[in-house]
């Protein structure tokens, strides 16, 4: 059976996504589906990496939509090579993974038109939803044209697909507002498979990560997340200086320290000379076997994005028993195994709980192992999308 997975991003990329996509498309792989991949990471077809799988185990197709810099609009030619080329694919199903990305967004005008069973997997719904800026009239019109299109095009586009495939049974108004809007309309389709990680990349750990990186035995609280706006370390170290634990250290890990990470390197540099008494490491580039052995070494891991789904940092900290500290974003709510806050002063008290607290850090470390390993173990959740696959196309397993 051929199954085609669209996504605006894949590995060699370190995102929640990418990883999801990684672990469904190899999963999947492994059960027997010929996996192919479209997604628009760059233009042409990349070279697998050592992270990947062979080449003929999973087949994956660049295509290039990045904005036509005389008009700022993707390439019209580029859009219909990508048609084209699902169209002639022969494709039993076709699973698109996020609904506001142009590897979904160029596809669905003609979805309806393609003799294939289809399948969305939401990654979270939020163009609905105005994200506060510094000035209150950035993003604004934005906000608007996405509140339009979600009252004009949202339910037709649900019930343009056979499966909705969400992370959460949660149904807000927020990241969740698809899966309410899908109840509403009463989709038959709907089904709930959580993110999923592979337990056993723990111990591909490297070396001594403390000790690498200066921490020693410090009290130690882990920011994994790529620099931005929307996972907010501006938060993060604004939270973490307030609490001013004595001695501890904040590490943050980042794909690249890029404009916004400087940013807040230099807003960090102000506060220090106000809350002395705690430091900050900022730290990109770090291979994912660095990034574990940071995660098995630390205390607590800190989560203060803006707006998350189902964040995979939580359940990697769950999976190796450290607790977490998160803004009530998603269904982080719903997760156990930390501390979820509605400001910052609430952040603030939680980080100097736990660290002040070691049976609360076992106790809340233990709960997050365990719901980890019911409910976001990769094997069990992959086993789901191919049993939800194979009914789909009317095969037998």
């Amino acid at each position: 059976m051929r199954i085609l997975i669209t996504t605006f991003t894949y590995p060699p990329n370190k995102d929640g996504v990418a990883e999801a996509c990684r672990t469904m498309a190899e999963g999947l792989a492994g059960l027997g589906w010929d996996v192919w991949v479209a997604t628009g990471m760059e233009s042409g077809n990349r070279p697998i990496t050592a992270e990947e799988m062979p080449a003929d185990t999973i087949k994956i197709m660049d295509f290039d939509f990045r904005p036509n810099p005389d008009d700022g609009s993707a390439q019209g030619r580029e859009i219909g090579r990508y048609r084209e080329w699902v169209a002639n694919g022969r494709f039993d199903l076709i699973v698109n993974q996020c609904w506001e990305v142009p590897t979904t967004r160029f596809l669905q005008p003609v979805l309806a038109t393609l003799k294939v069973k289809r399948v969305m997997v939401s990654h979270g719904y939020g163009i609905h939803v105005y994200t506060w800026q510094r000035r209150i009239t950035m993003g604004i019109g934005q906000w608007l044209r996405g509140l339009k299109f979600t009252l004009c095009n949202l339910p037709k586009l649900i019930r343009s697909y056979d499966r909705l495939i969400f992370l959460s049974p949660t149904k807000d108004m927020g990241r969740f507002f698809d899966h309410r809007v899908a109840g509403l309309m009463r989709h038959p389709g709907i089904e709930i498979v959580a993110n999923g990680i592979d337990f056993g990349q723990f111990a591909s750990a490297t070396g001594n990560f403390r000790q690498s990186h200066d921490v020693g035995d410090a009290p130690m609280a882990l920011c994994v997340a790529n620099y931005s706006e929307r996972k907010n370390q501006r938060l993060a170290i604004e939270c973490f200086r307030q609490a001013n634990v004595p001695g501890s250290v904040l590490v943050c890990i980042g794909s690249v320290l890029n404009e916004y990470g400087k940013e807040v390197v230099r807003l960090d540099q102000k506060l220090a000379r106000s809350h002395p008494g705690c430091r900050v490491l900022f730290l990109e580039k770090l291979s994912r076997e660095e990034t574990f052995a940071a995660f098995q070494e630390c205390d607590l891991v800190l989560l203060t994005a803006v707006a998350e789904t189902q964040p995979i940092v939580l359940i990697e900290a769950m999976a190796v028993g450290k607790p977490w500290v998160s803004t009530n974003t998603g269904c982080v709510a719903s997760m156990s195994g930390g501390i979820v806050c509605n400001n910052k002063f609430a952040l603030s008290a939680s980080i100097q709980r736990l660290m002040s607290d070691t049976s609360l850090r076992e106790t809340l470390g233990l709960q997050g192992r365990q719901e980890a390993a019911a409910r976001y173990d990769a094997k069990v959740n992959v086993r789901q999308f191919d049993r939800i696959f194979r009914e789909l196309v009317q095969r037998p397993s």
